[in-house]
């Protein structure tokens, strides 16, 4: 899950995707706001209402920034903390704010406890920027590349199964002629 584009009729069809599935929850990669403001998040919890199962999202840089202001509220107020994880059966999810392009030395602490504890079977990382960015025309990964390189030596040293990452804004990659919505990393 993860668009502002489209509005409500690719909500309700995604709605319907998730109900043809029976999907017992869903997760996004962010960007699920067009801005951090009370207005947006008004008219985002009326479009949620159609998504029928429980929905973790990693937030995106417009669910909390309002042009260059961080406002952080109005994403927490619908959606609880930023950085978070959970477990279903031999699955690990683990959710993680890098909207702004970087992550702060308390979230690789948080990240590396996470990692450190977890005895899953299987581990997805969730984030809205990808580490890096596949594409040689444009750049739309973490900005901090220092931290990126560092987040992906995390990955690799604690055999993360994928990492999967928004931002983009289109869907251009492509496996098997089929086309992805968000880009996934295996790491291992």
């Amino acid at each position: 899950v993860s668009t502002r584009r489209g509005g409500y009729f690719v909500y309700r069809a995604l709605a319907e995707e998730i109900k043809r599935r029976q999907a017992s929850f869903a997760v996004s990669v962010g960007d699920l706001a067009t801005q951090a403001s009370e207005f947006a998040y008004r008219r985002l919890r009326q479009i949620l209402r159609h998504i029928p199962v429980p929905l973790a999202v990693a937030p995106g840089n417009h669910d909390l920034f309002a042009e260059d202001d961080y406002e952080p509220q109005f994403f927490h107020s619908l959606f609880g903390a930023d950085n978070c994880s959970f477990t279903v059966g031999p699955l690990r999810f683990i959710l993680l704010n890098n909207a702004w392009g970087s992550l702060d030395e308390k979230q690789f602490d948080w990240l590396k406890r996470e990692l450190d504890a977890n005895s899953s079977c299987f581990t997805f990382v969730f984030c809205h920027k990808p580490p890096i960015d596949p594409r040689e025309q444009e750049f739309y990964g973490m900005e901090d590349r220092e931290g990126a390189a560092k987040l992906h030596e995390l990955f690799k040293k604690y055999s993360v199964t994928a990492v999967f990452a928004g931002h983009m804004h289109r869907a251009e990659e492509r496996c098997g002629g089929k086309e992805w919505r968000s880009r996934r990393w295996p790491y291992h």
